[in-house]
């Protein structure tokens, strides 16, 4: 199951045109050997003008970049919140409160000297 999930992942990500370009370059090197050392065949491999696999390779990358999914632009577009409200809710607060508090000037807050109640034990 976990594989099943990483190959959906990496196919969604765009992992199959890198592959491709992997396998473009194997080719390529395995062809070139054949005729040079594999130092010089894998230099010229990755200096040479792209083979058909390389050229689909990059045009299939470059396919999926472009997708509307991936642009920033359609993401900020579908994440936005810079809207007017259509209504503008307004709450008034009662000018005269039910309670009134009023403390004499220079009066000590009062203190309670009993103890606190502490439930007997469970037994």
């Amino acid at each position: 199951m976990a594989w099943a999930a990483l190959m959906a992942w990496l196919a969604s990500s765009g992992i199959c045109w890198d592959l491709l370009q992997v396998v473009a370059w194997v080719n390529m090197s395995k062809a070139n050997a054949a005729s040079m050392p594999v130092g010089a065949a894998i230099a010229k491999t990755l200096q040479d003008a792209p083979c058909p696999l390389c050229a689909a390779s990059k045009k299939g990358r470059d396919s999926t970049e472009q997708s509307p999914a991936s642009k920033p632009e359609m993401l900020k577009a579908k994440t936005a919140t810079d809207y007017a409200p259509d209504v503008v809710l307004v709450l008034e607060l009662p000018t005269s409160t039910p309670f009134t508090f009023s403390a004499e000037a220079g009066a000590k807050p009062k203190t309670l000297n009993q103890e606190v109640p502490v439930p007997p034990p469970k037994v």
